[in-house]
């Protein structure tokens, strides 16, 4: 009776280490599921939009951007600059990762330069003038198609038929909370559960830098400063 007693304990504790290593991964993969979500508020709709790591393939077109940040010392060529210009970069970020998917190799401060160049950007007003997307695509030997206001729909239709036809789009984003002056990301990928793929070069902290969209929020946020610059391989 004593050794059929301490067989049954050794099968309890048994069972219940099982127990807590199926409870140990549950929770594991619960926590992850959450932590790749991030929440945006579009307060014109009064909606909440969900966005999630990128990383689903895409039926209707679409580049692989890589996940440059603003804030990433390597996208600098050195402390001064990353010093001056990291709060303010998020268009040369956004177009530099935009323009790597195509195939240029550049980092932040390449395309930082082109802007410093032709008087566009700031440190404390960020990108000011706008036409210096179609030099950057004429440096890089690229078509490029921008606009600015016109009628929103038409605006924003054209942008996700780009990113349906494989298309990457720089697009300004205003927020009152998340990016009250004004944003800039590079959209690049169509999914077929109806959410944009992006590149948001300065997220929330602990927020991944790719990012999936809803169109919804999408359009919310680019119709309070609807400027947009689609970027084409010439052929």
């Amino acid at each position: 009776m004593k050794r059929q007693s301490n067989f049954s304990f050794l099968n309890m504790l048994i069972l219940l280490g099982f127990i807590a290593l199926a409870l140990l991964i549950i929770s594991s993969m619960l926590s992850r599921k959450e932590g790749d979500k991030v929440a945006f508020f579009g307060g014109d709709s009064g909606g909440l939009f969900r966005a999630q790591v990128a990383g689903i393939s895409s039926d209707l077109g679409g580049l692989t951007l890589p996940a440059f940040s603003q804030r990433d010392r390597q996208q600098y060529l050195d402390d001064a600059e990353y010093n001056l210009w990291s709060a303010s970069a998020c268009s040369a970020t956004a177009t530099a990762a935009l323009l790597n998917g195509l195939g240029k190799q550049v980092r932040t401060s390449d395309v930082l330069a082109i802007m410093r160049e032709n008087n566009a950007i700031s440190p404390d007003r960020g990108l000011y003038d706008y036409s210096v997307f179609k030099k950057i695509g004429d440096r890089f030997n690229l078509r490029t198609d921008y606009r600015e206001g016109g009628d929103l729909n038409s605006h924003f239709n054209s942008i996700i038929s780009n990113l349906k036809s494989g298309t990457p789009v720089i697009i300004n984003v205003i927020d009152a909370q998340f990016f009250p002056n004004g944003h800039f990301i590079a959209a690049f990928r169509y999914n077929s559960d109806d959410t944009v793929s992006v590149v948001n070069p300065d997220p929330l902290p602990g927020r991944p830098v790719i990012q999936n969209w809803t169109v919804d929020a999408l359009k919310t946020y680019f119709s309070r400063s609807p400027r947009s610059a689609a970027f084409f391989l010439r052929t």
